[in-house]
């Protein structure tokens, strides 16, 4: 499975997804896999642009707690994200 990562150069993070779908559907290949669960590449770029505009879109209806606002991006861009960039690198990017 890492090897079929590198080669399509993704991000080991995708991994824990593709192992649920193949517990699932075992006789699946790594490319079914991909199509099953609707995933698309998306260069950095692209994901951190969509970040800075979900980073613009966020009002708080209450007043601010401390990582309200990170949790509510990550969880609009992670689909997005996952296997493309690190998650961690998006987080860092909306800390700033």
């Amino acid at each position: 499975m890492f090897k079929f990562l590198n080669e399509k150069k993704l991000h080991t993070q995708l991994s824990f997804v593709i192992l649920k779908e193949k517990f699932l559907h075992p006789e699946m290949d790594f490319e079914s896999i991909l199509h099953s669960i609707h995933f698309q590449p998306k260069s950095k770029e692209n994901i951190f642009s969509s970040v800075r505009l979900l980073n613009t879109k966020f009002i708080p209806k209450k007043p601010t707690k401390s990582g309200l606002k990170p949790n509510w991006i990550m969880g609009k861009i992670r689909k997005q994200a996952l296997g493309n960039i690190p998650l961690n690198e998006i987080y860092e990017l909306i800390e700033k």
